[in-house]
């Protein structure tokens, strides 16, 4: 035990040489973060992956502390971790700061905070964490590099992380985060009231004499039989009351308050729900727990509506009890909210959710709480990465979602391909549900690697929903159109909203429009750092990039020509609002996309005014399609579907396929039949023949089919490159160079160098490459080798200006 090898929160290879001073090596152990220092006087909190005493390096620097008492890492994350670095083709380092929490990431550029109002002259202090705390009141921000620097002392992680768990001092983005925490206040009934049959009168005698009180409390009861908690927000909405009278109550004693962070909902639930499953259902357990025990990996098709939710609850239940833990991944944070909600219904004490949107203390918790072994984790795709203990049953609820993939920063991983990885580190099973399963987890189901088992009919009365197509050609050449909305359509919304249902309106297209152009000389507007025509916003009257983000105002008349002929051209989600508010002019229009939610509260704020009814009509991207469930949606509108399906990519259709089928899930999801509507200009496309149908099948071996006679995924693995520059000539030569080096190897397996969809990104130039590869370990692991090989040497040849972005199954 005389050296560790270190991973370190940087983007290089490998992992670096410490040697352990004498009075570490007991203590020492895989798993722990340590400090060091690497570069030039920079320190980092790092990570031991492996401890040796075979090797000697005479000019290794010394691990200057230990900063934990217990590892924080399992072996078995760390060899996913390892499994990412290689399949991916990125740094361990980069998969390191991906996947600890932040506080765990220390560095010498970490910035620390005094609390607010700290009175730390009466606190039993060292004098190392005097001084620390001294020299925060004479600047208000100090980095950890500066601290060492004042102490003198080379190890300080350990003292920075000390003061941090006292309360004395924070991280920035810490702190950061606590700004920007919004708490939101619940309500129950006091003990006193409940503690007996007939006690609730003793309240309802209490605020006898308050008209609004009264109300209040009787609108509680009613809401709430179990006398459980409810957001103070429903509760005053509900019953037409004032805050104040909220606040009257609470003094009374009559009700009992908590506030929680905007993601958290109340531990107590008083009565569990008890799980029951239909015939169908409890079939698909059965056939499931086969599948699992025989294969390990099984897909889950089962149609919107069906409850298959229901069914994973049931089996989380028999590892639970089996003293597993299970984790369920959702592609969403959104979705974790309404999902956390409903699953306490069943497990109060056993569930917590993990995701960007907590806290940094709350992700620290759930963190020690997994590697304790805590039974159930609800998780977005950074779940994957926190340390089980004792791991039974991954659940990727729909995985087909293209969320499940990172795209930017590096590790650029698919979590439900990862998933797979995890659950073999730990021996345990794993199911991939979906109504519609990606082609590479069908194709694996109908060669027989993973089971399958069908859910084909919807949970109870559930009807699957009526579709009908409207000709937008006919409504146009009939003069029946009233903006984007055929009068036939206008006239199915206006019942539906007289029998009191609500509506979704699909447009996969953010803004007011997506073109401003001059009709006199063709003038566009364009994005001057990027390859890209600027989105009209008509909230904020202006011209915006949705990748860069650069923004300026409308102008009057055309830059180029001087004429006052510039005219809007297409239409986004906030024209389609505008629309039907003209339209519905006494009905409430809401709207969901990333917009108007923007922020993780504001996305939660918006799925609860539509689930209370509060809106009528929600517009919306793809995010209203993404496994939500709302209990009074009858109709479904899918404005334009040609956008949808004419898209230049491989997956296109697949795409359009399973965006059409998923909104159109959100209809009549109880024991009402719902109904969807499609606008088409293309009426006798073969996808939207399939959506119709419900024919999943049909879509699924047509496209297999055209994928394997073209050589796309699943049948061979695909690896993208990206090169970017900020000079065209630079980018275009670099591109051919490595593209004609590449086929010297690899032949016509490489497609490219050519432009991108989007060929400059925020001032960078790009080109991109293609190489198809055989599904065939051997080969593909040449073939990154290939090009790690080629990169490395034009980085030497060319110098560090040029980035290289390496995309292993691009999605």
């Amino acid at each position: 035990m005389n050296y560790a090898q270190i991973i370190i929160p940087v983007s290089l290879e490998g992992t670096y040489t410490y040697r352990i001073p004498e009075e570490m090596k007991p203590i020492l152990k895989v798993g722990m973060r340590v400090e060091i220092e690497f570069g030039r006087k920079r320190h980092y909190a790092g990570l031991v992956r492996r401890i040796s005493n075979d090797q000697y390096f005479p000019d290794s620097k010394p691990i200057l502390d230990i900063l934990d008492s217990h590892a924080i890492v399992t072996e078995q994350q760390l060899n996913l971790w390892e499994w990412i670095s290689e399949y991916y083709m990125c740094t361990l380092g980069e998969v390191m700061s991906a996947a600890l929490p932040n506080a765990y990431r220390l560095a010498s550029e970490t910035k620390i905070l005094k609390v607010e109002d700290l009175d730390y002259l009466g606190l039993e202090l060292n004098q190392d964490e005097f001084m620390v705390l001294e020299a925060l009141d004479l600047r208000r921000e100090l980095r950890i590099g500066e601290v060492s620097q004042i102490l003198q002392k080379k190890r300080i992680l350990k003292l920075i992380k000390d003061l941090n768990q006292k309360g004395f001092i924070k991280l920035k983005e810490q702190l950061e985060e606590q700004e920007d925490a919004v708490k939101t206040r619940w309500l129950k009934i006091g003990k006193e009231f409940t503690d007996e049959p007939g006690a609730i009168n003793k309240a309802l005698i209490a605020v006898q004499k308050s008209e609004h009180q009264s109300r209040l409390l009787l609108c509680y009861i009613s809401e709430r039989k179990d006398y459980g908690w409810i957001k103070s927000s429903d509760l005053t909405r509900i019953s037409g009351s004032e805050g104040t009278i909220v606040k009257a109550l609470v003094k009374k004693g009559i009700f009992e308050e908590l506030f929680l962070e905007k993601f958290k909902i109340p531990d107590v639930i008083l009565n569990p729900l008890e799980l029951t499953l239909s015939q169908d259902q409890q079939i698909a357990k059965e056939e499931l727990v086969a599948g699992l025990y025989q294969k390990g990996i099984a897909l889950l098709k089962g149609v919107t509506g069906s409850g298959k939710t229901q069914v994973y609850l049931d089996l989380i239940n028999d590892y639970i009890l089996a003293g597993k833990q299970v984790l369920y991944m959702v592609p969403e944070i959104a979705l974790t909210t309404q999902l956390v909600y409903r699953i306490k219904q069943y497990f109060p004490e056993h569930t917590l959710e993990y995701h960007s949107g907590l806290s940094t203390r709350d992700r620290l918790s759930v963190w020690n709480q997994c590697i304790e072994g805590h039974p159930l984790i609800i998780g977005a795709r950074s779940s994957l990465f926190l340390p089980f203990k004792n791991l039974g049953l991954v659940i990727v609820d729909e995985e087909h979602d293209p969320s499940y993939k990172q795209n930017e920063p590096a590790p650029r991983y698919n979590a439900r391909d990862a998933a797979m990885i995890l659950a073999l580190e730990y021996n345990a099973h794993v199911i991939l549900g979906s109504a519609t399963p990606s082609l590479e987890s069908f194709q694996m189901a109908l060669s027989e690697k993973i089971a399958y088992v069908r859910l084909d009919q919807r949970y109870g009365e559930g009807q699957l929903p009526e579709i009908k197509l409207i000709s937008l050609k006919d409504a146009k050449r009939k003069a029946q159109l009233h903006g984007n909305f055929s009068e036939e359509l206008i006239e199915a919304m206006k019942k539906q909203m007289e029998e009191g249902r609500q509506i979704i309106v699909f447009r996969n297209r953010r803004g007011y429009s997506p073109l401003l152009q001059c009709s006199s000389c063709q003038w566009e507007s364009s994005c001057h750092q990027c390859d890209l025509n600027l989105t009209y916003h008509k909230f904020h009257h202006l011209l915006k990039c949705h990748l860069c983000g650069t923004s300026m105002a409308l102008p009057s008349q055309c830059p180029e020509c001087g004429k006052e002929t510039l005219r809007l051209v297409g239409f986004g989600t906030e024209k389609i609002e505008e629309e039907l508010q003209s339209i519905f002019q006494d009905k409430n229009i809401g709207r969901f996309d990333q917009e108007s939610a923007r922020t993780k509260a504001r996305q939660i704020q918006i799925m609860d005014a539509f689930q209370n009814k509060e809106i009528d009509i929600l517009v919306g991207t793809q995010m209203v399609s993404k496994g939500l469930d709302f209990d009074h949606v009858g109709l479904v509108v899918i404005i334009q579907a040609d956008q949808i399906l004419h898209f230049p990519d491989f997956r296109a259709h697949e795409r359009g396929y399973q965006l059409m089928t998923q909104v159109s899930g959100r209809s009549g999801r109880r024991n009402i039949q719902g109904q969807v509507i499609i606008q088409s200009y293309q009426t006798n496309h073969p996808i939207i023949s399939d959506v119709m149908n419900h024919e999943y099948s049909g879509m699924a071996e047509r496209e297999l089919k055209e994928r394997q006679r073209f050589h796309y995924p699943p049948y061979i693995k695909l690896i993208r490159l990206i090169i970017r520059n900020p000079k065209l000539q630079t980018v275009e030569s670099i591109s051919e160079t490595l593209s004609r080096r590449l086929r010297l190897k690899l032949g016509t397996r490489v497609l490219g160098p050519a432009e991108p969809t989007i060929s400059k990104i925020k001032g960078a130039y790009a080109r991109e490459l293609y190489i198809k590869v055989e599904r065939n370990h051997l080969k593909l692991n040449e073939a990154k080798q290939l090009i790690k090989t080629n990169i490395a040497q034009l980085k030497k040849e060319e110098g560090n200006a040029t980035r290289y972005i390496i995309d292993v199954d691009p999605y």
